[in-house]
């Protein structure tokens, strides 16, 4: 764990140092608000998905429900309450049924409005005449990366747009032949589930990072769980599911200022005191060699993320959270999360900005799946040792020089190792013809020399 709030061991080592992590649960394990928590782990239970991917969906839509209507003042320091959220997960991870189940109390909510404030697939064009129909407060929540790719194309959505309406600023759209769109106080709520080639891609455009989009964003990348998830689950018990229900349905319900404006979030003494020592401790990590040095932009909009997300696991816990403080154990939960976010992000851009680790990634993991018999290898063996080419038949989107470069990586890295023995068993009898492949084991896999034939008949 990136260790911020210098209170919080243990530590949590690197999400690839050994191809995924053990576990996917440490942001919800740094919640408090027990009907969300259990909400979140009834519905990794039922759906088969990591809690923390549950959990970050769940979040967008309690932030969805104040959108737009509450901001935290701490002398002349506003932050307005709205994320923007990239869970990074494998195709086949059911990104659509945890999204469809934690907007239910959202959408049923939104039936009672007239006002349209949630999309989920749009283009960039539709999305702005959309902001301007939402009177400015808007929320995306989706499972697919078409809004994504929509943002990076050279014509997509203005990407200020979106650094404007995360920070609560005015808008101004001048459109060819159509009138301009004036917002004031402009919000959107971002989550947007997406594949990690689709997330690499992001971060490597470079007028999202020069505009300082990816910089605000809270990413977390999960591990895959197909071919180890458990068919046999249970429905979510109705009432875990009403409880989550009460909390969103009791936020949407808050009224705006008669004036217009978002009412207004202050910190407890107590809190204000944690958070200033959290604050310190981040610009300490942002000089160079820090926790935080990876990219300082990221790290200098932290402390503004621990208080949106304090803000809202405050409105998640509290049944006035317009009348009521941010207590200590608000600001607590968001650092905690802090942390896991930042161990997150730091491995995020460690791989956006290496490609060859980016491949060394997708290697790593189908090696892995060959060593436990998940998978078979394209020659039909379920032998845990792999060659060059066994990558080169699988993984087709990669060339040549990335495969040789993601392998060579590995070795350095102490992923894989290579089987020497069989390297050198080539010269004990002389042969004719080309020598064979060097071959390579996933360290900490023993090779799966005699696999019991499949239960399945031809």
């Amino acid at each position: 764990m990136v260790d911020l709030g210098a209170r919080y061991a243990p530590a949590i080592p690197s999400i690839f140092a050994s191809g995924v992590p053990e576990s996917c649960d440490r942001l919800t394990n740094a919640l408090t608000v027990l009907p969300l928590r259990e909400y979140v782990r009834a519905a990794a239970e039922s759906l088969q998905v990591h809690p923390d991917f549950a959990l970050l969906n769940a979040l967008c839509v309690v932030n969805t429900a104040v959108n737009g209507k509450l901001c935290i003042v701490r002398g002349q320091h506003r932050e307005v309450v709205q994320l923007y959220i990239m869970p990074i997960v494998d195709p086949g991870e059911r990104k659509s049924a945890v999204v469809n189940l934690a907007r239910e109390p959202i959408l049923a909510a939104i039936t009672r409005t007239t006002r349209r404030i949630y999309v989920d697939d749009v283009t960039p064009t539709a999305l702005k005449q959309a902001l301007a129909d939402a009177g400015g407060h808007l929320v995306v929540h989706t499972a697919e990366g078409s809004t994504m790719m929509g943002i990076m194309s050279r014509g997509g959505f203005t990407k200020g747009v979106f650094c404007a309406a995360y920070d609560g600023e005015d808008v101004h759209l001048d459109r060819a032949n159509k009138d301009p769109i004036d917002i004031p106080d402009a919000s959107m709520t971002l989550c947007l589930a997406c594949q990690p080639s689709v997330a690499w891609a992001f971060a490597r455009k470079q007028d999202v990072a020069r505009q300082g989009l990816l910089g605000r964003f809270l990413m977390a990348v999960f591990p895959r769980l197909a071919g180890a998830r458990d068919v046999h689950t249970e429905r979510i018990a109705e009432s875990t599911i009403a409880a989550y229900t009460s909390i969103v349905r009791r936020l949407f319900e808050i009224k705006p200022r008669p004036d217009g404006r978002r009412h207004t979030l202050t910190l407890s003494s107590a809190a204000e005191a944690r958070f200033v020592e959290f604050h310190e401790q981040v610009e300490k990590e942002l000089r160079s060699g820090g926790l935080l040095a990876f990219d300082p932009e990221w790290g200098s909009k932290l402390h503004g993320k621990v208080l949106r997300l304090a803000a809202l696991l405050h409105c998640a816990a509290e049944d006035a959270p317009v009348e009521t403080p941010i207590g200590l154990e608000s600001v607590e939960q968001a650092i905690r999360m802090a942390n896991v976010f930042a161990e997150y992000a730091r491995e995020f851009y460690a791989i956006a900005r290496d490609e060859i680790e980016d491949c060394a990634r997708q290697i790593y993991s189908l090696a892995k799946r060959w060593a436990t018999g998940e998978l078979m290898r394209p020659s039909g063996s379920l032998m845990g040792e792999f060659s060059s080419q066994d990558i080169r038949n699988t993984l087709v989107g990669l060339s040549n020089r990335e495969i040789d470069a993601g392998i060579e990586r590995l070795l350095q890295t102490g992923r894989i190792t290579e089987n020497l023995n069989f390297f050198a068993s080539q010269y004990q009898i002389p042969r004719r013809g080309r020598k064979s492949a060097a071959r390579y084991a996933v360290v900490g896999c023993m090779p799966l020399q005699a696999m019991p034939q499949l239960p399945f008949r031809g």
